[in-house]
């Protein structure tokens, strides 16, 4: 995906339902925002206005606005937004709160854990399949 994902300026995923939507994160995680369907799952995957849009589910139309609004945008905006997007990736999937969140890595040592602070965000993301 992410060949594709480095020429887009915007993600578009419509759908009916989703868990986590993978594609949106690695989305963000290269710096793109994303268009979704207002549907669970999607709409947890962005933080609408900010770092992508919302879309009607079932609504061709809908989906056919938001992205001839996206479209219509300033370029500027776009990178505000997929700047934005990345910021968040980068604060869901920090190296402090990756390990906080796993079971038994919370109390081990960074030599331990194998992590190097200059990169752990980069080490926190590629584990993730983030970049």
């Amino acid at each position: 995906m992410r060949p594709l994902i480095e020429q887009a300026h915007v993600l578009v995923l419509p759908s009916y339902r989703e868990g986590m939507p993978r594609t949106v994160l690695e989305a963000a995680a290269m710096g793109r925002p994303a268009i979704v369907t207002d549907v669970p799952g999607c709409r947890q995957a962005i933080e609408p206005g900010v770092t992508g849009w919302l879309c009607e589910a079932r609504s061709a139309d809908s989906l056919a606005r938001q992205m001839k609004w996206v479209y219509e945008l300033a370029p500027s905006e776009r990178q505000r937004a997929g700047n934005a997007a990345r910021r968040r990736m980068e604060e869901m999937f920090n190296e402090e709160r990756f390990v906080k969140s796993v079971p038994g890595l919370s109390g081990l040592s960074e030599i331990e854990l194998g992590l190097n602070r200059s990169y752990s965000r980069k080490v926190v993301l590629k584990s993730k399949n983030l970049v």
